[in-house]
Protein backbone atom coordinates (compact mmCIF):
# COMPACT_ATOMS: atom_id res chain seq x y z
CA UNK A 1 0.00 0.00 0.00
CA UNK A 2 1.55 3.44 -0.58
CA UNK A 3 2.60 5.60 2.08
CA UNK A 4 -0.14 8.56 0.75
CA UNK A 5 -2.89 5.41 1.64
CA UNK A 6 -1.98 5.14 5.42
CA UNK A 7 -3.57 7.01 7.88
CA UNK A 8 -1.00 8.11 10.95
CA UNK A 9 -2.31 5.33 13.31
CA UNK A 10 -1.58 2.62 10.67
CA UNK A 11 2.01 3.60 10.07
CA UNK A 12 4.11 0.67 9.88
CA UNK A 13 5.68 0.00 13.58
CA UNK A 14 9.45 -0.29 13.36
CA UNK A 15 10.96 1.05 10.02
CA UNK A 16 11.10 4.09 10.63
CA UNK A 17 13.18 6.04 12.80
CA UNK A 18 11.45 8.07 15.24
CA UNK A 19 12.08 11.30 14.21
CA UNK A 20 10.81 10.66 10.71
CA UNK A 21 7.50 9.53 12.77
CA UNK A 22 7.43 12.27 14.86
CA UNK A 23 7.80 14.59 11.53
CA UNK A 24 5.20 13.12 9.58
CA UNK A 25 3.08 13.42 12.98
CA UNK A 26 4.00 17.34 12.98
CA UNK A 27 3.52 17.67 8.98
CA UNK A 28 0.37 16.42 9.16
CA UNK A 29 -1.01 18.49 12.27
CA UNK A 30 0.50 21.86 11.06
CA UNK A 31 -1.27 20.46 7.21
CA UNK A 32 -4.66 20.42 9.45
CA UNK A 33 -3.94 23.33 11.23
CA UNK A 34 -3.40 25.59 7.74
CA UNK A 35 -6.76 24.09 6.22
CA UNK A 36 -8.16 25.22 9.62
CA UNK A 37 -7.02 28.70 9.24
CA UNK A 38 -8.31 28.79 5.63
CA UNK A 39 -12.02 27.51 6.87
CA UNK A 40 -12.02 29.64 9.81
CA UNK A 41 -11.17 32.82 7.77
CA UNK A 42 -13.96 35.35 7.56
CA UNK A 43 -14.80 37.69 4.92
CA UNK A 44 -15.27 41.22 5.49
CA UNK A 45 -16.67 43.78 3.19
CA UNK A 46 -14.60 46.59 1.97
CA UNK A 47 -15.64 49.74 -0.31
CA UNK A 48 -12.86 50.51 -2.33
CA UNK A 49 -13.77 53.77 -4.40
CA UNK A 50 -16.70 52.73 -6.37
CA UNK A 51 -16.86 49.17 -5.44
CA UNK A 52 -17.60 46.83 -2.90
CA UNK A 53 -15.02 43.96 -2.35
CA UNK A 54 -14.38 40.91 -0.15
CA UNK A 55 -11.33 40.68 1.94
CA UNK A 56 -10.93 37.44 3.56
CA UNK A 57 -9.22 37.72 7.26
CA UNK A 58 -8.45 35.25 9.85
CA UNK A 59 -10.51 35.40 12.74
CA UNK A 60 -9.75 36.40 16.40
CA UNK A 61 -9.27 33.13 17.39
CA UNK A 62 -6.76 31.75 14.41
CA UNK A 63 -4.77 35.14 15.12
CA UNK A 64 -4.00 34.34 18.32
CA UNK A 65 -3.33 30.95 18.07
CA UNK A 66 -0.51 31.42 15.13
CA UNK A 67 0.98 34.07 17.29
CA UNK A 68 1.28 31.93 19.90
CA UNK A 69 2.70 29.35 17.76
CA UNK A 70 5.37 31.69 15.97
CA UNK A 71 6.32 32.97 19.53
CA UNK A 72 6.69 29.46 20.49
CA UNK A 73 9.16 28.75 17.68
CA UNK A 74 10.77 31.94 18.28
CA UNK A 75 12.02 30.49 21.34
CA UNK A 76 9.19 32.60 23.08
CA UNK A 77 11.49 36.40 23.19
CA UNK A 78 8.78 38.53 20.06
CA UNK A 79 7.72 41.34 22.79
CA UNK A 80 5.78 42.04 19.58
CA UNK A 81 4.19 38.67 19.78
CA UNK A 82 3.42 38.59 22.82
CA UNK A 83 1.13 42.01 22.99
CA UNK A 84 0.01 41.11 19.82
CA UNK A 85 -1.62 38.03 21.56
CA UNK A 86 -2.62 40.30 24.84
CA UNK A 87 -4.12 42.95 22.79
CA UNK A 88 -6.54 40.76 20.71
CA UNK A 89 -7.54 38.81 23.63
CA UNK A 90 -8.24 41.61 25.67
CA UNK A 91 -10.11 43.28 22.80
CA UNK A 92 -11.98 40.17 21.63
CA UNK A 93 -12.12 38.41 25.02
CA UNK A 94 -16.10 38.79 25.57
CA UNK A 95 -16.73 37.18 21.75
CA UNK A 96 -13.96 34.97 21.88
CA UNK A 97 -14.61 30.58 21.55
CA UNK A 98 -12.39 29.60 24.38
CA UNK A 99 -13.52 25.73 23.92
CA UNK A 100 -12.00 26.46 20.02
CA UNK A 101 -8.43 28.30 21.13
CA UNK A 102 -8.15 25.08 23.86
CA UNK A 103 -8.78 22.45 21.48
CA UNK A 104 -5.99 24.39 19.08
CA UNK A 105 -3.51 25.39 21.45
CA UNK A 106 -3.19 21.98 22.69
CA UNK A 107 -2.79 20.49 19.29
CA UNK A 108 -0.24 22.93 19.08
CA UNK A 109 1.02 22.39 21.69
CA UNK A 110 1.19 25.91 22.88
CA UNK A 111 -1.50 25.29 25.63
CA UNK A 112 0.51 26.48 28.45
CA UNK A 113 1.46 29.88 26.55
CA UNK A 114 -2.52 30.29 25.62
CA UNK A 115 -3.33 30.09 30.04
CA UNK A 116 -0.07 32.44 30.54
CA UNK A 117 -1.63 34.82 27.94
CA UNK A 118 -5.22 34.52 29.36
CA UNK A 119 -3.64 34.74 32.60
CA UNK A 120 -1.65 38.61 31.73
CA UNK A 121 -4.90 39.67 30.59
CA UNK A 122 -6.88 38.69 33.12
CA UNK A 123 -9.52 36.42 31.37
CA UNK A 124 -11.11 34.43 33.23
CA UNK A 125 -12.57 32.12 30.23
CA UNK A 126 -15.37 30.99 32.16
CA UNK A 127 -16.66 34.41 32.18
CA UNK A 128 -15.18 36.30 29.41
CA UNK A 129 -17.80 38.69 29.48
CA UNK A 130 -16.64 40.26 33.04
CA UNK A 131 -12.89 40.50 30.73
CA UNK A 132 -14.17 42.91 29.13
CA UNK A 133 -11.12 45.39 28.19
CA UNK A 134 -12.92 48.48 26.83
CA UNK A 135 -11.79 50.01 30.86
CA UNK A 136 -8.21 49.32 29.89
Amino acid sequence: MPVDERSRDNLPDNPLPDAIRVALIVTRILDEWSHEQMRAREGKKLVEGDDLTVRFVSNPETTVLQKLWWFRRGNEVSGQQWRDVLGVLKVKADRLDYDYLKHWAAKLAVSDLLEKALDDAGIDPSTPQASDAEGD
